[in-house]
């Protein structure tokens, strides 16, 4: 998109990538990722995702005491910021179907 418009972003603005993250953290994303998401399903709310795998992923995946505890304390704080994103997301959505003067 950059080289369309002909501008350079700056280094703060640039998303980072999962490849930038220390190898611990992405395989906690690894686990996160094949958590089941749960919705509320008359609202459509994101309720988080359902953590009761994780023990099954953490032995499956041989990771030892001290990942598993890091696992355990990065998942909610990743799904808290998933969860804050589909909320704005949902909101933006909202917003923009609604008609003028409602």
């Amino acid at each position: 998109m950059c080289e369309l418009l002909n501008t350079t972003p700056k280094e703060e603005e640039i998303p980072i990538d999962r490849g930038d993250l220390n190898i611990d953290t992405q395989l906690v994303f690894l686990i996160y990722d094949k958590l089941q998401a749960n919705w509320e399903g008359m609202s459509g709310h994101y309720l988080g995702k359902d953590l009761s795998l994780i023990p099954v992923l953490l032995e499956h995946y041989n990771f030892d005491k001290t990942l598993s505890n890091y696992t355990w304390e990065i998942i909610p704080i990743i799904d808290n910021i998933v969860a804050k994103d589909i909320s704005e997301q949902i909101k933006r959505r909202s917003k923009a179907t609604q008609t003028p003067g409602n």
